[in-house]
């Protein structure tokens, strides 16, 4: 905890990166807290950026610190620090009471679920600012990604979102991609469950977006044949990436797809 100790006499920290340094639960959490508190601590002053991914802090542990997180915070990386489901109400009170102009918030390696999904849902309706949202391989059930994708379709100012490796099916991401907000520009949804239908969705939104992760789902010729029409029709913007390796594309579609395509886009598939 030396450098934890330290953190006070670096009254001008503007980021402060502590992902996988063995932060354990409340124990580690209260240092880290001390720190940005203090009344010569880091907290107050130009602290905007806080990662701590990786440390075992559990839910009581993330308590802790939700309490001593600085109002100017901008970003928060959360990844993998042993959050459960019943975690999530505690976490996302603060951030809403504290932390008004965040803009970043990283959750994913950690368990959500139906509950965690209901108070993220939540706190995203009361950040007014958050522009990135990252949510992979969070344990997102059905009911709770329909509650979440609902509220993040609400959050105009969204620009990018990453729901990949949650199982999720077509109906948990209907929400969120019929009412894509205006600014989203990146959707990554690879390693789920989505077929067709959601291919569909999405090619009604293709114009706005730069790069779509669609990897390792069920989207057939049909669904890649509704996205290259929509690709054809809509130019508005140039779309940097269109991802759809792993799904059930047969090799004459991925020959038509890279041929039409080439122009436009880097389209990777198997």
């Amino acid at each position: 905890g030396w450098f934890l100790n330290a953190l006070p006499l670096c009254r001008d920290l503007v980021g402060l990166d502590l992902e996988g340094v063995g932060l354990v639960g409340v124990a580690g959490a209260s240092l880290l807290a001390a720190a940005l508190t203090g009344s010569s601590g880091v907290g107050g002053r130009l602290l905007s950026r806080l990662q701590v991914g990786g440390n075992d802090l559990s839910d009581d542990g993330v308590a802790v610190l939700a309490q001593a997180l600085p109002a100017g915070l901008r970003v928060l990386g959360l990844a993998d620090t042993g959050i459960t489901p019943s975690g999530w109400s505690s976490l996302g009170q603060a951030l809403v009471k504290r932390c008004q102009g965040l803009e970043e918030l990283e959750v994913g390696g950690n368990a959500i679920g139906e509950i965690g999904a209901s108070s993220l849902a939540l706190a995203v309706g009361g950040l007014p600012a958050l522009k990135r949202f990252c949510a992979p391989l969070a344990n997102l059930v059905e009911t709770g990604a329909k509650q979440l994708s609902a509220a993040l379709a609400q959050r105009t100012t969204l620009t990018y979102v990453d729901l990949s490796s949650n199982g999720l099916s077509d109906i948990g991401v209907h929400a969120f991609i019929t009412g894509l907000g205006p600014l989203v520009t990146t959707l990554l949804l690879s390693s789920n469950c989505l077929t067709d239908a959601t291919a569909e969705l999405m090619a009604g939104k293709i114009d706005q977006l730069t790069r779509v992760d669609l990897e390792f789902n069920s989207i057939s010729d049909t669904g890649c044949s509704t996205l290259l029409k929509a690709l054809s029709e809509k130019t508005s913007r140039a779309l940097g990436d269109l991802l759809l390796t792993g799904n059930l594309v047969c090799p004459d579609m991925m020959a038509r797809l890279n041929q039409a395509l080439a122009r436009k886009a880097c389209v990777q598939f198997d």
